[in-house]
């Protein structure tokens, strides 16, 4: 008897994940959501090596009052 990974392969469009949210088969979806979440998680990697330390921020010189 086959696996289930075997009959996914011989009919895709009973696989779920190859359905998209409005639970049509779709055999793109799951390799387009696959490049979102990678590119997702190069940019949450590149944003956390750009954010500036708190000793890198200038500090704020507080305001004069005004004269009257």
């Amino acid at each position: 008897m086959g696996e289930f990974s075997d009959y996914f392969e011989q009919f895709p469009e009973e696989n779920p994940a190859n359905h998209n949210e409005r639970d049509q088969y779709d055999p793109e979806y799951r390799a387009e959501r696959e490049r979102l979440r990678i590119a997702s998680e190069k940019l949450d990697a590149t944003l956390r090596c750009k954010q500036p330390l708190s000793s890198d921020i200038p500090p704020v010189k507080p305001k004069e009052p005004p004269k009257l």
